[in-house]
């Protein structure tokens, strides 16, 4: 019992414009009878690399292929690459420009940010100043309850003192008057 493999081309077709069309029958046999069969189908376009390609294929496209039918093949590739490359260019703009612009988003936000902080800073120096304030202003009334307190405590004296000299001064008048009438 032999078991083979065999590959063959066994079609090439030639289209109008010059690309080929071939198929390969890959068979499995087994003491002379086929036993699976299965086809593979690739294609060239004129101006194409021969180097992988069956022998009898690159015979045929090279006997095909003239410079009629492989110029409008070269255009077509030569007008794709230019449509691809512009397409790039384009594409290279637009991430330029995204970039750009997210970078300037970046620095605003930066800018949002440093306000934000310095923002931040002068209300705390503001709460600070205003407690500073608020203690300053405590201390005063502080200051100006206990002065009032010895203004107070100071005219209480003065009042004793004035209605003590008056009641002296009464007193040594009615002593005078009593010693003026006793003589």
């Amino acid at each position: 019992m032999s078991i083979t493999k065999t590959t063959t081309t066994d079609q090439i077709t030639v289209t109008e414009n010059g690309s080929v069309f071939y198929r390969e029958a890959t068979r499995i046999m087994e003491d002379g009878n086929q036993i699976s069969q299965t086809y593979h189908r690739s294609s060239i376009s004129p101006g194409a690399d021969l180097t992988n390609v069956p022998p009898q294929v690159a015979l045929i496209a090279q006997a095909t292929w003239t410079p009629e039918n492989i110029a409008p093949v070269t255009q077509a590739v030569t007008d794709a690459i230019a449509v691809q490359q512009a397409a790039i260019t384009e594409a290279a703009a637009k991430k330029a420009e995204a970039e750009a612009a997210a970078a300037k988003e970046i620095e605003d936000a930066k800018v949002r940010e440093t306000a934000a902080n310095e923002a931040k800073a002068a209300a705390e120096a503001a709460e600070q100043a205003s407690k500073a304030a608020e203690a300053s202003a405590k201390a005063a009334a502080d200051a100006a309850e206990k002065e009032n307190a010895r203004l107070a405590q100071a005219l209480a004296v003065a009042e004793a003192a004035a209605k003590a000299a008056a009641d002296k001064q009464a007193f040594d008048d009615a002593v005078a008057a009593a010693v003026r009438e006793a003589a």
